[in-house]
């Protein structure tokens, strides 16, 4: 075999490797780029829920098996109403409903609706869905709150207790909630890999010290 061709094969060999390299590159950059924008899109909706202490807006915040039943969703979804601000369709401003839930098709989304009392047909309720990710093969939650809530109002240092549920009878928000996906695995055979995403919700004026 010639120099030449050696040199060629040798050439080829890291032109490939250079290659592979840029295309893990792009991929990781990609996912840490839609990994952020989940974050930050959630972190801007759960930021603003209705208080459970205003008592002249409506409450809610619960997970539900009501769109796995329907057929919409893979597993619960979480439920919550959030302050919108303004909005140049005034269907979507100020207090919506929101829904965060994993459909058949391995997609989170996030569906933004009017509340329903302000809403008389439920046949032409609007409806906005974002994609947040796709390839997502499990949505799963998981809720701290205080082991003993009298403690509360006395400022004391607290533990969490956990629950993977939220039930609309607690009528209030958790302390801490996770939010966590399980990825679409790139090799069969294989378990993809899981994000978490945290969020803490402020229940008093006052702060409160979690042993977390």
């Amino acid at each position: 075999m010639s120099l030449t061709a050696v040199l060629l094969m040798i050439l080829m060999f890291f032109y490939r490797e250079s290659m592979e390299m840029n295309r893990l590159n792009d991929e990781a950059a990609i996912q840490s780029f839609q990994e952020r924008y989940v974050d930050n899109r959630l972190a801007s909706v759960l930021s603003n829920l209705i208080p459970a202490t205003d008592n002249e807006r409506e409450f809610f915040f619960k997970t539900t098996p009501d769109f796995a039943e329907a057929g919409i969703a893979v597993g619960d979804a979480l439920v919550f109403g959030y302050d919108n601000s303004m909005r140049w369709d005034r269907n979507f401003a100020s207090d919506v409903n929101g829904t965060l839930y994993l459909d058949k098709y391995k997609r989170l989304c996030l569906v933004t609706t009017p509340l329903l009392k302000h809403w008389e047909d439920e046949s032409t309720l609007p409806i906005h869905k974002e994609i947040l990710l796709e390839h997502v093969e499990e949505l799963s939650f998981l809720f701290r709150f205080p082991a003993d809530t009298m403690k509360v109002e006395n400022q004391q240092k607290l533990d969490l207790k956990e629950e993977k549920y939220w039930t609309p009878g607690k009528k209030l928000l958790p302390a801490v909630m996770f939010i966590s996906v399980q990825l679409e695995s790139k090799k069969k055979g294989e378990v993809g890999e899981k994000r978490n995403f945290g969020f803490v919700f402020p229940n008093r004026d006052h702060p409160i010290e979690y042993n977390i």
